[in-house]
């Protein structure tokens, strides 16, 4: 099976790449005044929205075949390929005849979701949420392909920081055996223009974030908690030949051995002291297989709290 339509998109193909976590085209919204790219716990009524776009120039097969639009959370802090892996929480169509009229090219299907948590894949935790659109007629695979224009991911964390401040993040692997994982937390200091298009779309969306600050940051650091560390490479500071740790920004590794069905809970800790209220650094928590492939990510944003937030 796989999508034979090549009209609609969440990813376009066409625009510099951002990482694919960082997909704007997804929203959500706590039901229970949590802000922006957080979930609240039932019986508040979270919001989900999904952007679903069409290339000018393309013509539907059949323009009465609805849209279909569907989003899915993944089990804690992991997005296996298998789409059974997943839980859907949202289904609806879109009608393809206001897609083709819409003047920007592109409808909003919003959606209501009340947290399962008798859900396995919807207990507390770092999730990726993934929603995917496609005619109707059409065959969606099995799998997730997250470089397809139908997919797209969504996996940030606002982080509002007084000083000091942190987050927790679980990490696991979806192997049946021991895997041996490289979780590297760096902060972005150069945007390229795909990751900007993204963080841009994402700033309109949380007022809360004036300014994103791109110097270095004050030291930060990963706590891995009870996790197994095999080995631990803090690169805030360039080496001789100029880069951190072969990175082009400051960052920290951590090699870990994972076993299976056991989450490790790794937290993310700053101090935001000399950090203007409203502005935010952003930092990228990827995880590396052996092969130093990733395989999955999260972007964190540590917010320094604008006064009349604080405490909130």
């Amino acid at each position: 099976m796989a999508y034979t339509d090549k009209c609609i998109y969440l990813k376009d193909t066409a625009v510099p790449p951002a990482p694919i976590w960082l997909n704007p085209n997804i929203m959500l919204k706590g039901g229970a005044g949590s802000g922006a790219y957080k979930a609240d716990d039932a019986p508040a009524v979270n919001e989900l929205s999904v952007n679903v776009h069409k290339f000018p120039a393309c013509e539907l097969v059949d323009v009465t075949d609805p849209i279909n639009v569907e989003v899915y959370v993944s089990p804690v802090n992991a997005a296996p390929p298998l789409v059974s892996a997943y839980t859907r929480i949202a289904r609806g169509t879109l009608n393809a005849q206001d897609l083709i009229s819409a003047p920007t090219g592109s409808k909003v299907k919003d959606f209501p979701w009340v947290i399962d948590t008798k859900d396995n894949n919807q207990k507390p935790g770092q999730h990726c949420l993934v929603a995917r659109a496609f005619p109707s007629n059409d065959t969606p695979p099995d799998t997730f392909n997250l470089n397809n224009q139908h997919e797209a991911q969504h996996n940030i964390c606002i982080v509002p920081c007084e000083s000091p401040c942190g987050q927790e993040v679980l990490i696991w692997t979806v192997q049946k055996r021991m895997e041996r994982m490289t979780l590297r937390t760096m902060v972005d200091l150069g945007p390229d223009e795909g990751t900007m298009i993204a963080l841009r779309q994402i700033m309109e969306r949380v007022p809360a974030i004036r300014e994103l600050r791109f110097d270095i940051p004050p030291r930060f650091e990963i706590d891995p908690g009870e996790g197994r560390v095999l080995d631990y490479r803090d690169n805030f500071e360039p080496g001789p030949d100029g880069t951190y740790g072969g990175q082009r920004f400051p960052n920290v590794e951590i090699d870990f051995a994972l076993q299976p069905g056991k989450p490790v809970a790794v937290r993310f800790n700053t101090d935001l002291e000399g950090v203007e209220p409203g502005q935010a650094h952003v930092y990228h928590l990827t995880h590396h297989n052996r092969s130093r492939r990733v395989q999955g990510g999260l972007t964190l944003f540590a917010l320094r709290q604008l006064p009349s937030s604080a405490g909130a």
